[in-house]
């Protein structure tokens, strides 16, 4: 999905006085922002009605984006990058019905920050999600609907470590089976998965079929990898930080014709202790 680029109005990434006076910029469709002008404009770009496409870059903000961004109901693509630290979406995105680009999602634990808000966005292109240890429960990961979302390409689940909110007795095997994907995904990556088995969806190589890049971390209980042997356009393969990985491809062939990783061009493998081979 290729955006819309227009370079005169990069310059507004450090024009904070041309925002503030909104008369003349009402009808602003498409805004690129970096850095501290991010952060020192916060909730005047929720004042562009007519905003389409909103770009955010090397946004060093801890405590989340500007909070009434729902408002925004002709947002079509928000495309965040180099923003680490956010620690969760504005409440209630949800509501932005022709939204089709979330690069990424943060899963908060207040009212309207949590995986429903994605339920009925029509999303494609890449979409990371970060934060999957305040999940709740598995019923909250399956209103994510990620299997309905035909247009993503690339899919990359992120559990960092923190504990999980009082209270909850989640399960994260349970939540990873809830957030199958679409066949149509061409990049996964997973990283800080705490759970011991993979999901079925991971097993079954006509939901992988299509993959070209897998990145799998972090994921220290971990004993078992997906079939990716298998998987007939895999290209790139990174794996690191599983300590009760033994095999990388643990399926049997039995013809000379079904080959291992038959397209595979790049292995990574780190910090697997327990490797004993592919």
């Amino acid at each position: 999905m290729e955006l819309p680029s227009i370079n005169g109005l990069r310059a507004l990434s450090t024009t904070y006085t041309l925002l503030s006076r909104l008369n003349d910029l009402t009808h602003l469709r498409y805004l690129s922002l970096s850095g501290s002008s991010v952060a020192s404009l916060g909730n005047t770009i929720c004042q562009l009605p007519k905003l389409q496409t909103l770009i955010l870059q090397y946004y060093a903000r801890t405590y989340g984006l500007p909070k009434d961004l729902a408002q925004l109901q002709d947002l079509r693509h928000i495309v965040i990058s180099d923003c680490d630290l956010i620690q969760e979406m504005p409440a209630n995105i949800g509501k932005l019905r022709h939204l089709r680009t979330l690069s990424i999602f943060v899963v908060g634990s207040k009212p309207g920050c949590g995986l429903a808000e994605l339920h009925s966005l029509n999303l494609g292109g890449t979409l990371r999600i970060k934060g999957l240890e305040n999940v709740r429960n598995e019923w909250d990961a399956k209103q994510a609907n990620l299997i309905d979302k035909k247009e993503l390409n690339i899919l990359h689940l992120s559990w960092d470590g923190r504990a999980n909110p009082k209270g909850s007795n989640v399960s994260v095997e349970r939540v990873l089976e809830a957030l199958e994907p679409p066949s149509t995904l061409k990049s996964f990556a997973m990283n800080g998965y705490q759970g011991r088995q993979i999901s079925s969806w991971m097993r079954n190589r006509a939901v992988l079929r299509d993959l070209v890049d897998v990145r799998l971390s972090n994921c220290d209980n971990c004993e078992e990898l997906p079939p990716l042997g298998k998987l007939p356009h895999l290209k790139s393969l990174y794996i690191s930080e599983m300590k009760n990985v033994k095999w990388i491809d643990g399926d049997t062939y039995d013809g000379v014709e079904d080959k291992a990783f038959p397209s595979l061009e790049n292995l990574v493998v780190e910090n697997l202790p327990n490797w004993r081979g592919c």
